[in-house]
């Protein structure tokens, strides 16, 4: 089954994918599509998890995987330099933020509440793992979901070497883009909202960290007892604290 495709999804869903419980993780850049996957009372809520990459670097991996890909109707692209895309009608405009806020279409314009919303989004209902973080995020998702027993050396030993192979490769070929430069701020400008949101992220991602880390250490040390006290102040960053004020959350995000 790929979920990847919205046929495929909805193929899925015919064949009872997720009620089957053969499958435990699902990976689809088709979020809010998903959803009718996961279709009340008759399976269990899923949680989001997923991994959020600098907005600077992560528009520089765009460019350079659309130009050498040579994906068919973007023939330009390839004899534009970075700061010809960065400059283009090509380049992605805010995309986290307008992903979390289903405002992909460039014609609707973002304001700073749409970056409130996204935060909420984040701080309800996603697990945060940051790229320039993966080993610590990788050990994040294994702890949180439970993937593998806290003495199983090999699989983490496993789980690191194949991440920083990974990284390694990739920083080798792909140097990072040079802060200041005319492309950085070129690609600055159409990603400002997605800068707030990202520092905002990093926040949480450090927050949940502690929660879960934390909470997995109070449940080894068995001479201690009460519940884990955590610290709102960082999870609740930029954020309503009064119970009275609540940001909405588009409706499909209701259903994760």
């Amino acid at each position: 089954v790929d979920i990847s495709t919205k046929d495929g999804i909805d193929r899925a869903v015919h064949m009872n994918l997720i009620p089957s419980n053969i499958v435990d993780v699902l990976h689809t850049p088709l979020l809010h599509d998903a959803t009718k996957l996961f279709t009340k009372p008759f399976v269990s809520q899923a949680r989001v998890f997923t991994v959020l990459r600098h907005p600077i670097d992560r528009a520089t991996a765009v460019y350079k995987y659309v130009r050498e890909s040579r994906i068919q109707g973007h023939e330009d692209l390839q004899s534009m330099t970075l700061e010809e895309y960065a400059a283009s009608s090509y380049v992605e405009n805010n995309w986290l933020t307008r992903f979390l806020t289903e405002k992909l279409s460039p014609e609707k314009k973002l304001t700073e509440k749409d970056v409130q919303v996204a935060k909420e989004v984040l701080r309800r209902k996603v697990l945060i793992g940051m790229y320039d973080d993966i080993l610590e995020s990788m050990q994040l998702f294994q702890s949180h979901f439970h993937w593998t027993e806290d003495e199983d050396d090999l699989v983490t030993q496993c789980t690191e070497r194949a991440a920083e192979e990974g990284m390694s490769k990739e920083e080798s070929v792909d140097p990072p883009l040079e802060e200041g430069s005319e492309a950085w701020n070129l690609l600055m400008e159409q990603n400002q909202y997605d800068m707030d949101l990202y520092m905002y992220a990093r926040a949480l991602h450090q927050y949940q960290l502690d929660r879960v880390m934390g909470r997995r250490r109070l449940i080894d040390e068995k001479d201690i007892e009460g519940e884990f006290e955590i610290d709102e102040e960082l999870y609740s960053m930029d954020v309503p604290e009064s119970k009275k004020e609540v940001v909405p959350i588009p409706p499909l995000w209701k259903d994760w």
